[in-house]
């Protein structure tokens, strides 16, 4: 099973039905991860691990487990009106409600799906698309 699968998968038994979700990645805060050169202890006591899933209610931030990274372990908050940053080169740096939060260019194309999905219909978007048209955050599973 893939990494978004999983991750999918979840998210949404973190949710409870009726909450599907469209995007999701992962990212950490605490200090660079360009940092792990030097030790990795580094980001073993520094690191935290975030899971980021989009839904029709938001942005839902999850912390997730040192051990597993791809395993959430409560939500955290969730955001309506999120601002994402562009991801560039291997760890791009960003604010998501006032968090720093490192997200890897592995993400790069989830995190630029998320972006569209809020720019063209919101965070708070429909449940459907209009005739002709296919919702941008759609999720597509890997076969």
């Amino acid at each position: 099973m893939a990494l978004r699968d999983k991750l999918k998968r979840r998210t949404e038994e973190k949710l409870g039905p009726g909450q599907p979700v469209y995007q999701v990645f992962m990212g950490q805060t605490g200090p660079s991860p360009y940092w792990a050169f030097l030790s990795w202890w580094i980001l073993i006591f520094g690191a935290r691990y975030r899971v980021f899933a989009l839904t029709n209610s938001g942005l839902h931030v999850f912390s997730a487990s040192g051990w597993w990274p791809s395993k959430p372990k409560e939500l955290l908050y969730t955001i309506t009106t999120p601002t994402l940053p562009e991801v560039s080169g291997i760890w791009t740096k960003g604010h998501i409600n006032n968090d720093k939060v490192w997200l890897h260019r592995r993400f790069k194309k989830d995190v630029a799906a998320t972006q569209l999905a809020l720019g063209q219909l919101g965070a708070v978007g429909p449940t459907k698309a209009p005739p002709g048209q296919y919702l941008p955050y759609e999720y597509k599973p890997s076969s």
